[in-house]
């Protein structure tokens, strides 16, 4: 069962999915760089996020990979920067992770793959990156509501709100 959501904390994915584990209360935290500095100002105190010794994207994407059980890759075409730093330091950590191109996947087919993903592999640490807002306006929002719709059966089934209602038969 999943247990943790980390990120970066950058402006966009990274964002959106520290976002989405506060308000379905899963325990959210990661690695950012020094001085907690995103493309969009300092991030926010809330967020509980540790900070590496460097300023740049390489030490915090791979302390957060080798810290995951899995990661996932939000992009918009192929994968680049961090987003591709992400995949190979989960290939050479023989760490499963999953890339969601979102100009390929419907968000149906984007939410089933990550539900399973993160069931097949028994993920309880889901390390989620991607594109930053400024290079894919609204990731942060679609990526919201993919994770939201993919990862809330694993922490609260909506069927098993209504097994012992009363206007449930046997």
């Amino acid at each position: 069962m999943l247990e943790r959501i980390i990120s970066g904390g950058q402006a966009g994915v990274e964002r959106a999915a520290l976002d989405v584990a506060r308000e379905l209360g899963v325990a959210h935290g990661g690695w950012c760089a020094r001085g907690r500095q995103a493309e969009d100002g300092p991030i926010p105190d809330g967020y509980e996020l540790r900070e590496t010794a460097t300023d740049g994207a390489a030490e915090r994407t791979e302390r957060n990979v080798v810290d995951a059980t899995a990661t996932v890759v939000f992009t918009v075409g192929p994968p680049t920067g961090a987003a591709s730093q992400a995949i190979r330091h989960a290939e050479a950590f023989d760490r499963p992770f999953l890339h969601i191109d979102v100009e390929v996947e419907q968000d149906y087919t984007a939410i089933r793959m990550l539900r399973e993903f993160v069931q097949i592999k028994q993920v309880r640490v889901l390390h989620v990156t991607g594109a930053r807002e400024s290079h894919a306006p609204e990731i942060g929002a679609w990526v919201g509501r993919i994770l939201r719709e993919a990862i809330q059966p694993e922490v609260e089934r909506p069927e098993d709100r209504w097994r012992d209602h009363p206007s449930m038969g046997p």
